[in-house]
């Protein structure tokens, strides 16, 4: 059943997870972790293997992020439609009155969704961003891969 909320939410799904998975990826770029590949200090074949390794490496952390992403983006689909689905079973049978009062809600929170896109999206598109939450982003990748992937989950799994 396609709807105003349902295409909200799968709006706010995609602009969220790319947001997300972008700013962890630049994040990786400008790591000291993973160090800066374009930067041109030196031209021996020691450095262009060492940023060759860099590169391999970044990479790899790219590709885990956008798997972990995926994952929790399959999951959080699995849940919301095992949710409606068990709205669908328990609502049966519901007064014609009680349903109407339902479908307000849900263009309510539709309109709500809405408001929040428009939030979101100047910030999704480069318009401006947060330096706060990238510092915190930066953070989280020098931990490790095991650490990075919990805080991408959990970043994802908030919205």
């Amino acid at each position: 059943y396609i709807n105003w909320s349902n295409i909200m939410i799968c709006a706010l799904i995609i602009l969220d997870v790319s947001t997300v998975v972008g700013e962890y990826h630049s994040a990786i770029r400008r790591s000291t972790k993973y160090g800066n590949i374009d930067s041109k200090d030196g031209e021996g074949s020691e450095d262009s293997s060492e940023s060759a390794k860099r590169r391999i490496e970044q990479r790899r952390v790219c590709k885990v992020i956008n798997t972990v992403a995926l994952q929790t983006v399959a999951i959080c689909m699995i849940v919301t439609i095992a949710l409606a689905w068990m709205v669908m079973q328990h609502t049966r049978g519901m007064d014609g009155r009680m349903i109407l009062v339902l479908e307000g809600v849900s263009r309510l929170e539709a309109a709500h969704l809405l408001a929040f896109i428009s939030v979101k999206t100047p910030r999704w598109i480069g318009i401006y961003h947060s330096p706060n939450k990238a510092r915190c982003i930066a953070h989280h990748i020098d931990e490790g891969i095991l650490a990075l992937k919990f805080h991408v989950r959990y970043t994802l799994a908030q919205y």
